[in-house]
């Protein structure tokens, strides 16, 4: 089954409320996916709040989840709390 197709599925199921980010190594993709209409959460909510402090690049993974935020809040309109 193509990625689309299953990304379009998952989108159904939690009212288009989805981003999708990049893995590190290249390929592969995450699917986040919530009920919640909070979700996704703002990029500003996402920028400097990760621990750096580990291994981890949190800050390409920040990027990362902000470019996939911009691109999902082009398809589903964002309510404010």
């Amino acid at each position: 089954m193509a990625f689309a197709t299953l990304v379009r599925r998952i989108g159904a199921s939690f009212g288009n409320r989805t981003i999708v980010v990049p893995a590190e190594n290249g390929g592969n993709r995450v699917v986040f996916a919530s009920t919640d209409p909070g979700f996704p959460p703002a990029r500003q909510t996402v920028r400097g709040h990760l621990p750096d402090t580990d291994v981890v690049d949190y800050d390409a993974k920040a990027r990362r989840v902000v470019r996939a935020l911009a691109r999902a809040s082009l398809k589903v309109p964002r309510t404010e709390h």
